[in-house]
């Protein structure tokens, strides 16, 4: 048997359950089983990026922001930490569908 070095422990741990893998089926995260006092959810990100969504949402809602790209441009400018959020596709489409539903509720 051969073995390999993990270069990322977040992208292994990543891995493990496809989470950047939409095709693939994604593995539920409460059934991970950490032992000796890992923690895998803080290995994925998976806290971070709620918080990260979060703070995007609530900027959007104070500074009337309506549109995806209108976002991306400010984070492009003003936002490194953002912008690289957005740029992962699985992670932008919770934001994508809240400002296209809040567009839509604008026009109405």
């Amino acid at each position: 048997e051969s073995f390999r070095e993990v270069k990322s422990l977040r992208g292994y741990a990543r891995y493990l359950c496809h989470l950047d893998n939409p095709e693939k089926h994604r593995y539920n995260l409460d059934e991970v089983v950490n032992f000796c006092g890992a923690n895998y959810k803080e290995y994925i990100g998976e806290e971070n990026d709620l918080s990260i969504t979060k703070e995007i949402i609530e900027y959007c809602r104070k500074n009337d922001v309506y549109s995806f790209s209108e976002l991306v441009e400010y984070c492009l400018d003003n936002n490194e930490k953002w912008f690289k959020y957005l740029m992962c596709n699985f992670r932008s489409r919770a934001i994508i569908e809240y400002l296209k539903t809040k567009q839509w509720l604008r026009k109405n």
